[in-house]
C-alpha cells in the first residue's frame, strides 16, 4: 500500500484517484518510455472526518410532537390522506356546546376536588341537624342583645353554619353543592380565602346593622345560615357561568340557570327580613371580592394555619356540644 493511500485513511478521506503517464526519456541508447503514476491536476478536496458522539455523553431524546385537546383548538380534522382540511367545530365553540354544559353542570358529580365546599356542607348539615334535634335552631339568630350587650360572641361560628329550619337547610345546602364549580375553576386554597373573606365580612355587616337599627323596630334577630357565601357566590355565577340552554313554560322565557335563581330567592325570602339583610350583605362581600379590594383575590392560605383552624373548630364543637 502506497503512502498517499495509508496518509488518506488516517486522515478519513477517499484514496485520490490516478492515471496512468508515459514519460519519455532521451539517453544514448535512445528514448526509453517509462510508465509513472502521476496524480490527477485537479484532485477531489478531501472530505471531513465523521465526528461520532462519545459514549459517556447522554443523547437527546428526539423531539416529541404534542397535539393540542379537541377542546382547546375547538377545531375538528376531517378527510383522508396526508391533507385533511380543518373546519371549526361549531358545538365546541359555541356557549351551548358539551365543555360549557359540564360547566354550567358542575363538571364531575360530587366533591372530587372540591374539599373545602365538602367541608362547608358537612358542617352546615351537621350543625343544623344537631341543634334541630336539641330543639335550639331558633336561638341561633345573632342578635345586638347577645353579640353587644352579652357580649357572647361564640355563636357567630354557630349562626354562620347552621340554618334554622328544614327548607333553608335544603336549598341552602343544594346552592352551596352546586357553587363547588368555582372552587374548581380557582382552587381549594383561593376558594377558602373567598370563603373566609365573604363570611367575615358578611358577618361584620350584619353585626353593623344590628347596632344601627337597635334603637328601632324594624328588626331585632338575624336568620342563621351560611347566607353571605351562598350569596356572594351569586356575583361570579351571574358574570362568569354561561347559558347554555332557553326554553318557554307557558309563554314565559326560561334558561338553565333560571333554577339556581329561583333556589335563591326562595332562599333570600324564607325568613322575609330576617334573611334579606343576610343575602344583601352576601352580595355586597361578592362584589368586594370582585372588585380585588386590598388584593384579596391574589391571596392565598398557608399551610400552617390549616391545623389552626382545625384546632379551633374543635374547640368550638366541644364548648357547643
Amino acid at each position: 500500500m502506497s503512502w498517499h493511500a495509508l496518509r488518506s485513511r488516517r486522515l478519513g478521506r477517499p484514496r485520490t484517484p490516478r492515471r496512468r503517464v508515459q514519460l519519455t526519456r532521451h539517453t544514448r541508447r535512445g528514448p526509453t518510455t517509462t510508465a509513472v503514476n502521476r496524480s490527477l491536476p485537479f484532485p477531489s478536496p478531501p472530505h471531513p472526518p465523521q465526528l461520532r458522539p462519545a459514549a459517556h455523553l447522554p443523547r437527546e431524546p428526539p423531539p416529541r410532537l404534542i397535539r393540542a385537546p379537541r377542546y382547546a383548538t375547538g377545531t375538528n380534522r376531517t378527510g383522508g390522506g396526508g391533507g385533511g382540511a380543518s373546519r371549526p367545530c361549531s358545538h365546541l365553540a359555541s356557549p351551548t356546546g358539551p365543555a360549557a354544559r359540564r360547566k354550567m353542570q358542575g363538571g364531575v358529580s360530587g366533591f372530587q376536588n372540591a374539599p373545602v365546599t365538602r367541608a362547608v356542607v358537612l358542617t352546615s348539615g351537621l350543625l343544623s341537624v344537631v341543634f334541630s334535634a336539641q330543639r335550639r335552631a331558633r336561638a341561633l339568630g345573632i342578635s345586638y342583645q347577645e353579640i353587644i350587650t352579652n357580649f357572647r360572641l361564640w355563636k357567630i361560628f354557630p349562626s354562620v353554619f347552621a340554618f334554622q329550619s328544614t327548607p333553608e337547610l335544603m336549598f341552602g345546602l343544594y346552592l352551596l353543592y352546586y357553587f363547588r364549580v368555582f372552587e374548581r375553576q380557582i382552587g381549594s386554597n383561593k376558594y377558602s380565602v373567598f370563603c373566609l373573606f365573604t363570611i367575615t365580612v358578611s358577618s361584620l355587616l350584619e353585626i353593623l346593622s344590628l347596632v344601627i337599627l337597635k334603637d328601632t323596630n324594624y328588626i331585632s334577630t338575624l336568620a342563621s345560615g351560611p347566607y353571605g357565601l351562598i350569596f356572594s357566590s351569586f356575583v361570579p355565577f351571574f358574570l362568569d357561568i354561561p347559558i347554555t340552554s332557553r326554553f318557554r313554560i307557558f309563554g314565559l322565557n326560561f334558561s338553565d340557570k333560571s333554577f339556581i335563581y329561583l333556589a335563591g330567592l326562595q332562599l333570600l325570602l324564607s325568613s322575609w327580613k330576617r334573611s334579606l339583610i343576610p343575602g344583601i350583605f352576601g352580595l355586597v362581600a361578592g362584589s368586594l371580592y370582585r372588585l380585588n379590594v386590598f388584593g384579596i383575590r391574589k391571596m392565598k392560605v398557608t399551610r400552617d394555619l390549616f391545623p389552626f383552624c382545625a384546632s379551633v373548630l374543635l374547640v368550638l364543637h366541644c364548648y357547643l356540644m
